[in-house]
């Protein structure tokens, strides 16, 4: 140290000497700044590592973490060591750094690091730019050469410490914050002024009269969780799931069976039970999570169901099919549903078999006459094709596989199910359905059940419904107390906007309420609960503030116009029905969309109008159905016109005098529209249908994530059209023209708002039994 400057062999640009080259900084400077990189890069890599869920622990992931950064920062240096003689006037250790650094930030991002792709680079490399700086100004202070500095060269180097630092803060509180607050407002479904009669029936989330006792079954060999290894209640030999997963092979397939001690030869017979204390027989109700890491089990995450259900008199089982989850060695894209569906199934035969076994725990226990089925997710879509396959002789895919179950499964209940991992659309038939779905999912952004209720149908005579609930403000995760409020793991969760979420124990609430009352409705014929699945305004006591969206249809119903006959819009369902409109912007019959590309594989129709100051009668816009002459057995005894429907964000405008929408122009709440029946005899009734419900503005989303550029980018639209069904007497039509012959009716026209304008959807006109 001959003049307080580090001698290297590296060309470094001495502050005392103004011969080098434009960059004058010491070399103290270039080393701080070599270390603040690399620094950085391994705190990237170390938060990569503690996010892989190997299983082995989040202390050695992370470990790992910073183990690969080394090795990135090392082995991408070397490669960078060309660059040197291009860039001479740098600091070769600092370049070398440099190259390392950005070198692992760009393969972690190919290894699959869950940063949000769009904004990956740009924050990542600001960060170690930022952080190169912050490290350099500390050496310099540090070794004492920032005194080599002149004044405004230290006043700049005093500067960049507080700069970044506060912005190192920042970004870390913005990313460990819950997120933006969005407007929370509930519009209620009924008018000023109506009233709703509360549903006369007991809460069905609350507990019953039963006692519950906890027991586990398995294999016994489970080396990672005690409850189905050597502490084990009952034994339940494992199946061969291979025929129906031939992707089980290479790295993943051995990476799983060196963690569980097993594969999918050998796929055990996992379950926890909720066991109601009493004689029985009890109706049976199977419940199984989706895709997780299959490190953090999800199986524990529905106890707060299984409580309730057993305490009711239900016995309940947690499926545990975490050997084909997501794992740090890769998922199987949906290849394995066909497993899922299947162990259901296989656990539905040991049941039967216990149940016939004298002097075992579960002997007669069970009323198999009346089976359930809940899935979460993933889960959600194979409780469907469980139902299904439970119906075939044999395994579509692969004859080899015989089936030939024929199990009573008489109730299904999706929690915010896919319907796209599977590679057939399946179709349900004489089984209760019942699918929830949030507003606010993250990881399955679009309500895909809808996909699958549409897809339910009941042909014999016996009493069927389906139902369907949107909720907003809901997530993903938080019907599973193990995945709670983040839908994704760190880093992508440090992204989401939580701010706007339900609380957990609400959300559940929710799924108490609404599965206990399904189950309590279709598996111990308690109808009275029924008319709380088309409207929630019967239980709005029960129900914590949100605002909710319903879908209902029984077997009663018969169907006017549903869109899915043909593509030409001037007929509907019934043969021989003629469609007209009258001073309509907007006309088309198409496929609902979703709010990404993907739509619902339903068709309805849009219909636009423009709002008219006179509002005269021949100016009014309507949308009429004309029934044909001979048309029985449309109107049941005691006859329910129902309709499906939803209001859009769009307006139409009038543009130079040409008609257009407009999806950018805030329309002044949802538009009212008024309903008339007529009869062969030229007699008719009308009534506004806000004497009935309001119609509820569209469940907006805009921030999924904490930026609206994430949130387009990641999500799509800020909205999807989930329709709402509504219900109206025909006896009020009735009671309004005493002339009104519903016998011979002709006509069902919507008259639509000539004072606000705007554009609804409409679907599945008809008609249905009424109480």
């Amino acid at each position: 140290m001959s003049n307080g400057t580090e001698q290297t062999s590296d060309p470094e640009v001495n502050l005392s000497d103004p011969k080098h080259g434009r960059l004058r900084l010491p070399p103290a400077a270039w080393n701080g700044a070599a270390i603040g990189v690399v620094i950085a890069a391994l705190i990237v890599s170390t938060t990569a590592g503690a996010s892989f869920h190997s299983g082995l622990g989040v202390v050695i992931d992370a470990t790992l973490g910073v183990l690969v950064g080394i090795v990135g920062v090392v082995l991408f240096a070397a490669l960078t060591r060309g660059l040197a003689a291009i860039f001479g006037k740098l600091s070769r250790r600092f370049l070398f750094a440099v190259g390392g650094a950005a070198g692992t930030v760009i393969a972690l991002q190919m290894l699959g690091f869950r940063w949000p792709e769009e904004v990956y680079y740009r924050s990542l490399f600001t960060f170690l730019f930022l952080n190169a700086a912050l490290a350099g100004a500390i050496w310099l202070v540090a070794t004492g050469h920032a005194k080599q500095l002149p004044g405004k060269g230290r006043a700049a180097l005093l500067s960049i410490l507080p700069i970044v630092v506060g912005l190192d803060i920042a970004g870390v509180v913005w990313l460990a914050d819950a997120g933006v607050a969005v407007r929370r407002h509930v519009t209620s479904m009924s008018p000023a002024g109506a009233t709703v009669s509360a549903l006369e029936a007991p809460n069905p989330a609350e507990h019953g009269a039963y006692d519950v006792r906890t027991v586990f079954y398995g294999s016994g060999t489970d080396k990672r969780r005690p409850e189905f290894g050597e502490g084990v209640d009952i034994v339940a030999d494992p199946v061969d799931a291979s025929a129906l997963l031939p992707e089980w092979k290479g790295f993943r397939a051995r990476m799983r069976k060196w963690y569980w001690g097993f594969g999918i030869d050998e796929y055990p017979l996992n379950g926890r039970v909720w066991l109601p204390e009493g004689e029985g027989p009890f109706p049976l109700v199977l419940v199984v999570h989706g895709n997780h890491s299959m490190e953090e089990h999800s199986d524990p995450g529905y106890a707060y169901l299984g409580e309730l259900l057993a305490s009711r008199g239900f016995i309940t089982v947690s499926v545990d099919e975490n050997l084909t989850n997501a794992t740090w060695s890769g998922d199987f894209g949906g290849d394995e549903q066909q497993v899922r569906a299947w162990i259901l199934l296989q656990h539905l035969r040991v049941w039967h078999e216990w149940n016939a076994m004298p002097e075992h725990t579960f002997y007669r226990k069970v009323d198999v006459a009346n089976i359930g089925l809940i899935g979460h997710s993933r889960g959600g879509e194979a409780v469907a094709m469980a139902a299904v396959f439970n119906r075939l002789p044999y395994y579509p895919d692969d004859a080899s596989v015989a089936f030939g179950y024929d199990f009573s499964i008489k109730s299904v209940i999706a929690i915010a199910p896919t319907d796209y991992r599977y590679h057939r659309r399946l179709t349900m038939e004489n089984v209760n359905y019942l699918t929830l779905h949030g507003s606010y999912d993250t990881d399955v952004p679009s309500f895909y059940g809808m996909r699958q209720y549409q897809r339910v149908r009941f042909t014999d005579d016996r009493y069927w419904f389906k139902a369907a609930l949107y909720i907003h403000y809901a997530n993903h995760g938080q019907f599973n107390t193990v995945w709670g409020r983040e839908d994704a793991s760190a880093p992508r969760s440090w992204f989401l906007n939580l701010e706007p979420l339900v609380a957990g124990d609400e959300q559940r609430q929710i799924g108490k309420v609404y599965m206990a009352a399904f189950l309590e409705a279709t598996l111990r014929g308690k109808r009275e609960y029924i008319p709380m699945f088309h409207d929630p305004r019967r239980i709005a006591h029960w129900l914590p503030e949100t605002r909710y969206r319903l879908r209902f249809e029984d077997s009663s119903f018969r169907r006017v116009a549903d869109y899915e006959e043909d593509i030409d819009v001037t007929t509907a369902s019934v043969p021989g029905s003629v469609v007209q409109a009258d001073h309509l912007d907007v006309w088309r019959e198409v496929p609902l969309p979703f709010r990404r590309a993907d739509n619902q594989l339903n068709n309805a129709v849009y219909l636009g109008w423009r709002a008219s100051d006179a509002g005269a009668a021949d100016s009014a816009a309507s949308y009429t159905v004309v029934l044909p002459e001979n048309q029985d057995g449309i109107l049941p005894s005691n006859p329910l016109l129902v309709f499906a429907l939803s209001a859009t964000p769009e307006v139409v405008a009038s543009v130079d005098g040409e008609d257009d929408t407009d999806d950018t122009a805030e329309p002044e709440g949802p538009p009212d529209l008024t309903i008339e029946l007529a009869d062969a005899f030229g007699a008719t009734a009308s009534i506004p249908l806000s004497e009935f419900a309001t119609i509820q503005e569209p469940f907006e989303t805009p921030l999924l994530m904490k930026t609206d550029g994430l949130s387009r980018s990641d999500y799509g639209d800020i909205w999807e059209p989930i329709l709402e069904t509504y219900e109206l007497s025909v006896g009020a039509f009735v009671a309004v023209n005493p002339r009104f012959d519903p016998r011979a009716l002709r006509m069902i026209r919507f008259r639509l708002d000539a004072r606000s304008g705007g554009v609804i959807v409409l679907d599945d006109v008809g008609f249905r039994q009424g109480p």
